[in-house]
């Protein structure tokens, strides 16, 4: 038997409130009022570790149904080989990107030395961050979108567990469903926590139907 050790993260001082980001996320919110909904993803890879073809199948199923508006947008935030697989799994299942999303590459932050408030901003133009891991080592990108304000949808499974257990509506957050562990497709013999699609499409039609009640949720926490 292995013993396991957490590690707490701390977070940058440029993710918090300021009156920039209050400028960005005002405008956010003014948009929405507009049938405007983004959400951000980001991922380092396509796998099922953190969701993202998942993500992309619920996004579909839930823009073919009409459950949200027809300007919705899903940007997914991915680094060279996490967009080379996503292509490649949208290739081997004769599909393409559902109406809506689209990929940007990785911001860089480490490798440009941005700085923590640029990540800050980018974040505050979203109105809501999907991060609905399988495994996680800690899960910072909710963490970071809840610092500033930002509604989250995401798992509350392994590292999400830290930040997220307990959390709900009230705390800016929407729950992602999961289950019993599973087979992964990482590492020979890897398991982890079962997270169904339609779990993800639900969580994201809440943050739609809810968003002004998480915005609340996340200004006050």
């Amino acid at each position: 038997q292995l013993s396991v050790n957490v590690v707490r993260h701390g977070l940058s001082s440029g993710l918090r409130p300021s009156a920039e980001l209050e400028d960005i996320l005002a405008r956010t919110e003014q948009s929405y009022s507009q049938y405007e909904f983004r959400v951000l993803h980001l991922s380092t890879t396509h796998r099922e570790r953190k969701g993202t073809m998942q993500l992309l199948r619920a996004w579909k199923e839930l823009m073919q149904r009409n459950e949200l508006p027809i300007s919705a947008t899903l940007t997914l935030v991915l680094d060279r080989d996490a967009t080379r697989g996503v292509y490649a799994q949208l290739l081997d299942d004769g599909e393409d990107l559902p109406p809506g999303a689209r990929i940007e590459q990785r911001w860089g932050v480490a490798e440009r030395g941005a700085s923590a408030s640029e990540a800050a901003r980018s974040y505050a133009g979203y109105h809501v961050v999907c991060q609905p891991s399988r495994g996680e080592a800690f899960g910072l990108v909710p963490l970071e979108a809840r610092a500033i304000g930002v509604p989250v949808v995401a798992t509350a499974c392994t590292g999400h567990a830290e930040h997220l257990d307990g959390c709900g509506m009230g705390d800016g957050v929407v729950i992602v469903e999961h289950g019993a562990p599973e087979p992964l497709d990482d590492l020979p013999g890897s398991v982890a926590p079962a997270v169904k699609q339609s779990a993800i499409a639900l969580g994201i039609v809440r943050a739609y139907t809810h968003w002004r009640e998480l915005r609340e949720g996340a200004k006050a926490n």
